[in-house]
């Protein structure tokens, strides 16, 4: 999936959990526990199962992520300016 400077998904979260590879720019994910993490290229991120998270392009760059999700992704409410 592409990104867009800036742009992130909603809070969402996988009944089996989500692996993500970063394939190109800088990417970053939050979580509850961590908060806003940045990711560099060639990185590999993995979300357990359940676990409600976020990603997206970091601020002034555009990436693009590789994905692998088991189960039905779970939409939550938007992410607030201050979190990302």
């Amino acid at each position: 999936m592409h990104f867009h400077s800036g742009a992130v998904t909603n809070w969402h979260h996988h009944p089996g959990g989500q692996l993500l590879f970063v394939v190109s720019g800088n990417a970053r994910v939050g979580t509850i526990a961590d908060g806003a993490v940045a990711i560099d290229p060639g990185h590999l991120v993995v979300a357990p199962p359940d676990e409600a998270h976020w990603h997206g392009a970091a601020d002034g760059c555009d990436c693009t992520l590789l994905a692998v999700t088991w189960g039905t992704t779970c939409w939550h409410d938007e992410v607030p300016d201050l979190d990302h």
